[in-house]
C-alpha cells in the first residue's frame, strides 16, 4: 500500500503545483512584462528605460493598450505550470525524505535541500527552455507577432531554424538553479525556526497566522535569491532577443550593455525593480497556495471514514 500511497501523494502535489502556477503566472504576468520591456530598452531605447516604473508602465498601456501588459501569457502558462509542478513535486517529495533525517537542520541538511531544488530546476529549464525565448521575444513586443504559434514561426525564420529558441540556455540555467536552489533553502530554513516559535507554534490553526509565517518565509527567500540572481536574468533577456537577429559573445554583448548604460553595474540591475516585485508576489502565491492545498488534503485523509 505505501508505494500507491508515495505515487498519490506526488501526483496531488503536481496537481498542487500545477494550481499556484497557474493563478501566480496570470497575475504577475505584467511585471514580468515590464521587467523585459525596461531591459529591452536599456539598448534600444535608453532614455526610456530610465523612466519611473508607474511611467513605464503607463506609457506601454497608452501606446499599446492595456492587455500589452499581458503578452506572453501562453508561453508562460505553457512553461510555469508544468514546471512549477514537476519542480514544487519532485521538491516536496524529496524535501519530505529529508525532513526524516537527524541533520535536516545542520549544515548539510540544507545542502541537500539546495541541491533537491537545483536539480529539479535544471530538469525544468532545459526542458522548457524553447517557451523561454519565445516568452521573451513576446513580452518584448517589436517585430515579434503576439500569438504562440505565429511568434515561433518567426523566430524560426528570423533566427535560422531551431537553434534560435535554445538561445540563452547557459544564461537561463545561471538564473533559475542558483535562484531555486537559494529560494528553496531560505524558505525552508526561515519557514522550520518560525514554525517553532511560540506564538506561530500555539496558534498554527489560524490561517492569519499560517499566512504570515509562510508569506515572510517566502519574501526572504525570494529577496536573496532574486539580488543574486539578477545579471545573469539580464544577460538571458539580451541574448534571447538577439535570438532573431544574432548572436554576441558574452564579452560583447556585456560590452553593449555598459555602452548603452554607462556602467556595467547599472546596465546588470536594469528591470530589478519590477522583477523583485513579481517574485515576491509570485513566490508568496505559489507556496502559500501549495502548502494549503497539501495541509487540506492531509487533513481530509486524517478524518475517519
Amino acid at each position: 500500500m505505501q508505494p500507491s500511497r508515495g505515487g498519490s501523494d506526488f501526483a496531488w502535489s503536481l496537481a498542487y503545483g500545477a494550481t499556484s502556477g497557474a493563478i501566480s503566472s496570470v497575475v504577475f504576468q505584467p511585471l514580468d512584462v515590464l521587467k523585459t520591456r525596461v531591459q529591452a530598452a536599456a539598448v534600444q531605447q535608453p532614455a526610456a528605460s530610465r523612466r519611473s516604473l508607474p511611467r513605464f508602465a503607463a506609457e506601454l498601456i497608452r501606446r499599446e493598450g492595456p492587455l500589452a501588459l499581458w503578452r506572453g501569457t501562453s508561453p508562460t502558462l505553457l512553461r510555469t505550470v508544468p514546471g512549477l509542478a514537476m519542480y514544487l513535486a519532485a521538491v516536496n517529495s524529496l524535501h519530505d525524505r529529508l525532513s526524516t533525517s537527524r541533520d535536516d537542520a545542520s549544515i548539510g541538511g540544507l545542502a541537500k535541500a539546495a541541491g533537491v531544488a537545483a536539480a529539479a530546476r535544471s530538469a525544468t529549464a532545459v526542458a522548457l527552455q524553447p517557451l523561454v525565448t519565445l516568452k521573451t521575444n513576446i513580452e518584448a513586443g517589436g517585430r515579434c507577432p503576439p500569438g504562440l504559434f505565429s511568434a515561433a514561426g518567426w523566430l524560426w525564420r528570423a533566427g535560422g531554424g531551431p537553434a534560435a529558441f535554445y538561445r540563452g540556455l547557459a544564461a537561463t540555467l545561471a538564473r533559475d538553479v542558483p535562484y531555486s536552489s537559494i529560494y528553496f533553502a531560505v524558505y525552508s530554513e526561515t519557514n522550520s525556526l518560525l514554525i517553532h516559535l511560540p506564538i506561530f507554534l500555539e496558534n498554527n490553526a489560524n490561517f492569519k497566522y499560517r499566512l504570515a509565517r509562510l508569506c515572510f518565509a517566502s519574501a526572504c527567500g525570494s529577496l536573496i535569491a532574486t539580488l543574486a540572481t539578477h545579471p545573469a536574468d539580464v544577460v538571458k533577456t539580451h541574448q534571447q532577443l538577439l535570438a532573431a537577429g544574432g548572436r554576441l559573445r558574452l564579452a560583447d554583448l556585456l560590452q553593449r550593455i555598459r555602452d548603452s548604460e554607462g556602467s556595467l553595474a547599472a546596465g546588470l540591475t536594469r528591470g530589478l525593480a519590477p522583477r523583485l516585485l513579481r517574485r515576491l508576489g509570485f513566490g508568496a502565491v505559489s507556496w502559500v497556495t501549495f502548502e494549503e492545498l497539501r495541509r487540506l488534503r492531509t487533513a481530509r485523509s486524517a478524518q475517519p471514514r
